[in-house]
Order: structure tokens, then C-alpha cells, then sequence
């Protein structure tokens, strides 16, 4: 409960315009809050742009309590609820669940943390795991990671480059006419910018050139 010269403030979410706050506003005055630091948010708990939660973060000093319905109203997952509730006892504010009768400044209440940060940092490594898995079985299956390549990863790009560099023409374009025929190639792309040719055109270049030849074969860059 409220400790002396300290607050409780209050948090609530629903997550569909159908859903009211009835039930959780009634919890959280019973509890003790009153009712004009009571601050709500009506989204999904996917979303991680709560302005309420902000307002409610922001009036809290250490010392005073966040004071919620249930644990999840804080966060979209375990690890994310976990993290705000680190964060909070970092600037020395309290939590209270209502509903699973948690309160983190009660020795059971620090416990019951212990315990769900192991399950917290499990999720964060299978989530890790999950992820490596993936991205090595998308390389695996010839994927590349980031964005495509502005010639090379571009199908009629790179047949109008290869064109050009077969003939020899390319060597005796600049860079902006190099540019402006890879966009003319693709002009449903988003245009190609000179930066862009510099960047890469060692890589490009290279990408045609027998092995035992050096990049450099003219100048295309004026």
C-alpha cells in the first residue's frame, strides 16, 4: 500500500475500442490510487507507443508506485513487461499487480522477480536462437541480408551494366551517365543516386573482371 510522503499512481490498457476501463479504474481506486492520476491507453499490446504509460512513468518519483491490474497491461511480452519493471526500480519506483498480488518492494514480491527473469532471459535466448536459425537457413537458401545490391541485385540493371561493360562503353561514361542508365534500365526502381554508383562501383566493376585483372580500367568516374 502507500507508503508515507510517496504516491500511487495508476496504469491502464485495453486493447479494442469495444473494451472499457470500468473494470480496471474500480480495481485501481479500491486499491488506492486516486482516481485524476489514473492514466489509460486503448491499444494493442503490440504497440510499444504508449503515451499514457509515458504520462504515468513521467509523474512517478522514487519512492511512489505504479499501480496496475495486471502485469501485462506494461508490456506486449514477458521480456518486455520485465524490462519496463527493471527500468522503473532503476529510478526507484515501486510495482503492484493487482490481479497477481505482486508487489516488487515486498521480499515474496522480489522473489517472484528472480524467478521471472530467468524466464525472461530463457525467452530472450530461444528468441535469439530462433532468429540465428532463420537468417542461416535464409543465406543458406542463397538469401542475402540488407538491401539488394543497386545494380548487382537489380535483374535489368545488371544486364544493361553487363551490356555496357561487354562493349567497353562504360569505361568511357562518367559517373552520372552511368546513373542515369541504370535508372533508364529499371525506371520502376527507386532512381539510383551518383552517391550510390561510387559506393559500389569497385564491387560492380569487380563483379565482371577475370580474376587475375585489376578493377581499374579507365576512369568512369568524372
Amino acid at each position: 500500500m502507500k507508503k508515507e510522503n510517496s504516491k500511487l499512481v495508476g496504469y491502464m490498457r485495453v486493447s479494442t475500442d469495444e473494451q472499457e476501463f470500468d473494470l480496471q479504474r474500480s480495481a485501481l481506486i479500491k486499491y488506492g490510487v486516486e482516481p485524476d492520476i489514473i492514466f489509460h491507453d486503448k491499444m494493442s499490446g503490440k504497440t510499444m507507443n504508449r503515451a499514457g504509460l509515458k504520462r504515468a512513468i513521467k509523474v512517478c518519483w522514487p519512492g511512489d508506485t505504479l499501480v496496475v491490474w495486471k502485469l501485462d497491461r506494461l508490456g506486449r511480452s514477458l521480456v518486455g513487461v520485465i524490462e519496463q519493471i527493471e527500468a522503473l526500480h532503476k529510478a526507484g519506483v515501486n510495482i503492484v499487480s493487482i490481479t497477481e498480488n505482486i508487489d516488487y518492494d515486498s521480499p515474496m514480491g522480489r522473489a517472484m522477480m528472480g524467478v521471472t527473469l530467468v524466464f525472461a532471459q530463457m525467452e530472450r535466448e530461444l528468441i535469439s536462437e530462433r532468429t540465428k536459425a532463420g537468417i542461416a537457413e535464409y543465406i543458406a537458401k542463397g538469401g542475402v541480408m540488407g538491401q539488394p545490391h543497386p545494380i548487382l541485385g537489380r535483374p535489368k540493371r545488371r544486364d544493361k551494366f553487363k551490356a555496357l561493360y561487354d562493349t567497353g562503353a562504360l569505361f568511357r561514361m562518367t559517373g552520372q551517365q552511368v546513373v542515369d542508365a541504370m535508372n533508364a534500365a529499371d525506371p520502376k526502381l527507386k532512381p539510383m543516386s551518383t552517391a550510390s554508383w561510387f559506393n559500389t562501383k569497385d564491387r560492380t566493376i569487380g563483379e565482371f573482371l577475370p580474376k587475375d585483372e585489376p578493377i581499374s580500367k579507365g576512369d568512369s568516374d568524372e
